[in-house]
């Protein structure tokens, strides 16, 4: 039996023995960090999402993104609900205390593309970004990575391809990263820590296949919270724009986000011009990403062409202060 079936077989025991729901279709969906599943029962469709392993880490993603999402359900629309069985019970699977698999109601509509995204859209994202950056929860108890700079870019951030990894990236590679990253430090510290209300609450990895719209009832739901934690606001920001720089539009769209966002949460103008420099950043995340997953299926085979192309892209913006993307 291969690894996917075994993870098959382990969800369908979950969603038909545990949960009860004896006559469900399990289907696998997609394996990234953790397993997802589509799961079929009376005339509803679910998701299920679950460790992929055995152990029961006290910080596992899918432990984290329930805690966050039980915490927002409340103060905050557009986010993925937790099934609940007869009982008002969330359905979960539990080990020693820690949630290792969760039923999420699967909803309707399509993620926009580069090509498909309008600026009515990064309106509407804006809106729900400065909600989300608004919502006032106890975070206290909640297992939240942090996404500072030491979070996002040191040897102990989320997206450290570990020391196993490092050799693939060049000496030059190396050097621009870390040039980028520095000025972000910069910012970070100098200007950011200096002034109120710039930290809290982010989804941390808002792409666009992280949205979803729904024609059918004028409706935008942000999926994916594995990477949510405490980090600085504009930064939230900067997932979608980077995607978005090959769009011929991309003023627009950039300008409907921002304008959208402020009018939410009002911002200090000048920050706009240090987006430039946190997508940047944004860019060295995605390169780190890339060599700690060189097997996923959007990379196999590629990696050293990415790296490249991206690394020739952060060298124009040092030079220039604007990031193009090819």
């Amino acid at each position: 039996m291969t690894d996917r079936e075994k993870l098959l077989t382990r969800a369908t025991n979950i969603v038909q023995e545990d949960w009860q729901l004896t006559d469900a279709a399990v289907t696998w969906l997609s394996f990234t960090h953790h397993a997802v599943f589509e799961v079929q029962h009376s005339d509803h469709t679910y998701i299920l999402k679950m460790l992929s392993d055995s152990d029961i880490a006290p910080e596992n993603a899918i432990e984290r993104e329930y805690r966050i999402l039980s915490a927002l359900a409340d103060v905050l629309q557009g986010i993925p609900t937790i099934v609940q069985n007869a009982d008002s019970m969330p359905l979960i699977a539990e080990k020693d205390g820690y949630v290792y698999a969760v039923l999420y109601h699967k909803y309707g509509g399509t993620s926009p593309s580069n090509q498909t995204i309008t600026p009515d859209t990064m309106v509407r994202l804006g809106e729900w970004l400065g909600n989300l950056h608004n919502a006032q929860i106890d975070t206290t108890n909640l297992p939240l990575i942090q996404l500072d700079w030491e979070g996002l870019f040191s040897e102990r951030g989320v997206y450290h391809p570990g020391d196993e990894n490092m050799d693939i990236f060049t000496d030059q590679q190396i050097d621009i990263m870390s040039t980028v990253t520095l000025r972000i430090q910069r910012i970070m510290e100098d200007i950011f820590d200096s002034e109120d209300d710039t930290y809290g609450l982010i989804h941390g990895d808002l792409l666009l296949m992280n949205l979803l719209l729904d024609d059918a009832d004028n409706a935008l739901h942000v999926l994916d919270f594995e990477y949510c934690g405490h980090g600085y606001y504009l930064y939230d920001l900067t997932p979608s724009l980077w995607q978005l720089k090959t769009n011929a539009n991309y003023e627009a769209l950039a300008s409907s986000l921002w304008n959208a966002y402020v009018k939410v949460r009002p911002q200090v103008q000048e920050h706009y011009k240090w987006l430039e420099t946190l997508i940047a950043g944004r860019q060295v995340a995605s390169m780190r990403w890339v060599v700690a997953n060189q097997q996923n299926p959007y990379v196999v085979g590629k990696v050293d062409s990415i790296l490249a192309q991206r690394t020739a892209e952060l060298s124009a913006f040092l030079d220039t202060g604007t990031l193009i993307r090819a």
